[in-house]
């Protein structure tokens, strides 16, 4: 991560950017509750559910399912 400087020499590391959210579209239900394997629950309402970015376990298992796709 490159590093900025400020007054006087001093170095400040820049604020981390929020990775951008993913939304996933349930092709079988507009409501149901997914628990993941690590106990992770997510919610589907309206017949989506959104995750963050930096999400990987539940990303890479939204991924996997074939009764959803990525919006």
């Amino acid at each position: 991560m490159a590093k900025t400087q400020k007054e006087a020499g001093e170095v400040v590391e820049p604020l981390p950017q929020p990775s951008k959210a993913v939304t996933f579209i349930d092709q079988e239900y507009t409501r149901r509750t997914l628990v993941l394997p690590d106990w992770l629950v997510l919610e589907v309402v309206q017949g989506q559910v959104t995750l963050a970015g930096d999400d990987a376990p539940g990303l890479a298992y939204m991924r996997n399912r074939p009764d959803f796709k990525e919006a």
